[in-house]
């Protein structure tokens, strides 16, 4: 049974995150809209293994299990074609039985952005957290320091 790697990216700003339980709206996630193109394509229950549960996300790796005989570029090709526009499968490749993307990532990269402008850039605004009060000197540099120790390779197991 062919195990297919995705790369793909998407804005997750309409969605209720990668998933969720059914009773919390499953089909406004994005393991949904992507799993349920699959099943149609393939007329299979499809499980995806995701190496990630953020939204958006520039860059998530996931998995799945198929019988079905098409080719892994088929599968980039479809899936880009009937996903929302807010979704895309980046690359596509039949990888090893035994790789899942959740057990096998060895790295997560993460991106915070803070406005303090008065005025919020609109076409940022939804991937920004924004604290327009005025604030110090001593403030920012207060932040700056507490940030500083996120930056790196850390091990959180």
């Amino acid at each position: 049974m062919p195990n297919i790697k995705l790369t793909l990216q998407y804005d997750g700003t309409r969605y209720l995150g990668w998933t969720r339980p059914a009773a919390d709206g499953y089909a406004k996630t994005i393991s949904y809209r992507i799993s349920s193109v699959l099943q149609k394509m393939t007329g299979e229950d499809i499980t995806l293994f995701a190496g990630a549960k953020t939204a958006p996300a520039l860059c998530q790796t996931v998995n799945f299990h198929t019988e079905s005989p098409f080719s892994d570029t088929y599968f980039l090709s479809k899936l880009n074609e009937y996903l929302p526009k807010d979704i895309h499968i980046l690359s596509s490749e039949i990888v090893s039985d035994r790789f899942r993307s959740d057990l096998n990532a060895v790295s997560r990269t993460y991106l915070y952005r803070i406005c303090t402008a008065p005025v919020q850039n609109i076409f940022t605004r939804a991937y920004t957290a924004n604290i327009p009060e005025i604030i110090s000197e001593s403030e920012v540099a207060a932040i700056r320091k507490a940030a500083d120790s996120l930056v790196g390779v850390h091990d959180f197991r």
